[in-house]
């Protein structure tokens, strides 16, 4: 018996100010914050916090809007 300890890796994801393509960037987050992106992330052993949590939730594209809530 192998006892472990830690805690869980957390990882984000941002779209720069200067992405020179935000249209793409925006439509990947899309993606990974979705039902489809969240399965594929969980079916391959990465837990995911939903809905994300964010810092500026008003300066948040409004298509990643429905995918996350400010931390209080």
């Amino acid at each position: 018996f192998i006892e472990r300890t830690g805690s869980a890796i957390v990882y984000s994801v941002t779209i720069p100010r200067t992405a020179e393509n935000r249209e793409t960037a925006e439509a990947w987050v899309s993606f990974l914050l979705s039902p489809e992106g969240r399965k594929i992330m969980e079916d391959n052993g990465q837990s995911v916090i939903t809905p994300a949590i964010v810092d500026h939730f008003d300066k948040l594209p409004e298509r990643l809007k429905q995918y996350c809530r400010e931390e209080p």
